[in-house]
C-alpha cells in the first residue's frame, strides 16, 4: 500500500526520509514518518555541507521541515552534532525519552532558523525541560496555566499509557505577605 507523500530518497549521497506535508496534516504525517520511513543517521557525514549543534539531550528523534518546499528530515537518537544541507528549517516534531513529545504552537511553526556552511549553527531543543506557570488577570479572576518547556520555550507533553499512570494534578498556593489565602490544583487538558 502506497502512503501519500512519503518516500525515502538519497540527498547528497545520504539516505533520508523526505515527506511533503499537506498544510492540515502536519502532526499526523510526522507520526507516520516515524513508523514508515528510513531515518537519517545522526552521525557525522562529511558529504553534507552544514553542521548543526544540538543543545539539549534525551532526544529519541526529531524532525526538521525545510522552508523550500516543506521537505522533512528526521534524525533518530542524534549526536551532539548532526549534518544536513544548507537551508532554512523549523522544528516539526520531537520525541524525548520518558514519553515527552513536542506540542508545536502557531509561533513554533513560524520559528524558522538558517543553517549555513559557515555556521555557527545551533538548535536548542529537548531536555532539560522546565516547569512554568503563567498568570493573567481577567477582571476579578486570575487565570493560571502550567506548562513544561525546553530551553527555547517550546511546549512538551508527557504521554501516559493509561489514565491511572498520570501523576496527581500539580498544586499551587496563593499567598499575600507570606500568608496563605487559597490553594488549588491545575486541571489536565
Amino acid at each position: 500500500m502506497k502512503k501519500e507523500g512519503l518516500s525515502p530518497k538519497t540527498i547528497l549521497g545520504r539516505k533520508m526520509a523526505v515527506v511533503k506535508f499537506p498544510c492540515c496534516y502536519l502532526q499526523i504525517a510526522a507520526v507516520l514518518l516515524g513508523a514508515l520511513t528510513v531515518a537519517a543517521p545522526a552521525s557525522a557525514d562529511p558529504s553534507l555541507p552544514c553542521q548543526l549543534k544540538i543543545r539539549g539531550h534525551s532526544i529519541k528523534c526529531f524532525t526538521l521541515i525545510g522552508k523550500n518546499g516543506g521537505a522533512g528530515v528526521r534524525f533518530d537518537t542524534p549526536d551532539e552534532t548532526v549534518h544536513l544541507a544548507a537551508g532554512t528549517y523549523r522544528v516539526e516534531s520531537v520525541e524525548l525519552t520518558g514519553n515527552y513529545t513536542l506540542v508545536p504552537s502557531a509561533d513554533d511553526r513560524k520559528a524558522w532558523f538558517e543553517v549555513t556552511p559557515k555556521g555557527p549553527n545551533e538548535l536548542v531543543v529537548g531536555a532539560p525541560l522546565y516547569a512554568t506557570v503563567s498568570a493573567r488577570r481577567h477582571g476579578g479572576f486570575v487565570e493560571m496555566d502550567y506548562d513544561t518547556v525546553d530551553g527555547a520555550g517550546r511546549s512538551y507533553r508527557k504521554s501516559y499509557d493509561t489514565y491511572e499512570d498520570r501523576p496527581p494534578e500539580p498544586t499551587f498556593t496563593v499567598s499575600v505577605d507570606g500568608q496563605q489565602i487559597d490553594l488549588g490544583k491545575f486541571e489536565y487538558g
